[in-house]
């Protein structure tokens, strides 16, 4: 896969391989592309129709008359979402996750629907398309070569570190708290403290550590097979963090540092 063969070279980790890749992916209405009549981008539909309001007095009507019978096309992106690791240990999480988005725009339909029914009634539903949307064509056309984004590059052990080290501040808080009862019947007022009244949170572990540690316990894991020979995708660093639910400036904490790669490949062959 060119793909990976040019992040190897860029990054000089000839370990980065395929993890899976997730399609079904589509862009917002307003992020497509409108097409001229001589193929070139006019760029993306939101942009295009708020100048084309601009011109028009912001008369939705007025534009989609303008245009309805015109050589005006409109292209859809047909995204995958690529996830590649890239082992540098022999640790259970030692490696990179790298997620790289894969578009690929299609020109799909004529821009709007001409029949009168069609006409658009706001500025919004003519944004939206939602009953001025034309014809498909009879053949989808591709329109350029895919492009990529990298979305993200994460180090699963760094990732793992400071999941445990905010669990473990946001239990040391958990000590000190005191719940306070009272009960309705006798009016007698019971003090418990928190891991007394819930003892199952006090080993409970974050979603990503028992991952890893079932990971490590499985007669897999304990025959000597990784992680990165099969094909899952960790979660992100933003939701391993959402998970937590505690505030990172209380306990000081830096975000995690991310290496330092492009945020887009301009061209790759393939």
């Amino acid at each position: 896969m060119q793909l990976i063969a040019a992040l190897r070279r860029s990054t000089g980790m000839d370990t980065v391989r395929l993890g899976n890749v997730r399609d079904g992916f589509s862009l917002a209405t307003s992020h497509c592309l409108v097409i001229g009549s001589d193929g070139t981008t006019l760029g993306e539909y939101g942009q295009w129709l708020n100048v084309e309001l601009s011109e028009a007095g912001g008369d939705p009507t007025a534009v989609w008359r303008k245009h309805r019978d015109g050589p005006l096309r409109f292209a859809d992106a047909e995204i995958e979402r690529i996830c590649l690791v890239a082992p540098y240990g022999t640790g259970t999480a030692e490696f990179f996750q790298i997620i790289i988005s894969r578009y690929q725009y299609w020109i799909e339909r004529k821009l709007f629907a001409p029949a009168v029914y069609a006409a658009p009634r706001s500025p919004e539903s003519l944004m939206e398309q939602s009953g001025c949307r034309g014809v498909s064509l009879d053949q989808c056309m591709a329109f350029g070569p895919p492009s990529y984004r990298l979305e993200s590059i994460e180090d699963l052990a760094e990732v793992l570190r400071l999941e445990v080290q905010l669990d473990d501040a946001e239990k040391a808080e958990h000590e000190r708290i005191v719940i306070r009862t009272r009960d309705m019947r006798t009016g007698e007022a019971r003090s418990t403290r928190h891991f007394d009244e819930y003892p199952q949170l006090r080993t409970l572990k974050l979603r990503l550590a028992r991952f890893f540690a079932d990971w490590e316990r499985s007669s897999a894991g304990r025959n000597g097979a990784t992680l990165t020979g099969h094909f899952w995708a960790m979660p992100s660093t933003v939701n391993s963090y959402s998970a937590i639910r505690y505030d990172k400036r209380r306990c000081r904490l830096p975000d995690v540092s991310k290496v330092a790669f492009p945020t887009s490949i301009a061209s790759i062959d393939g």
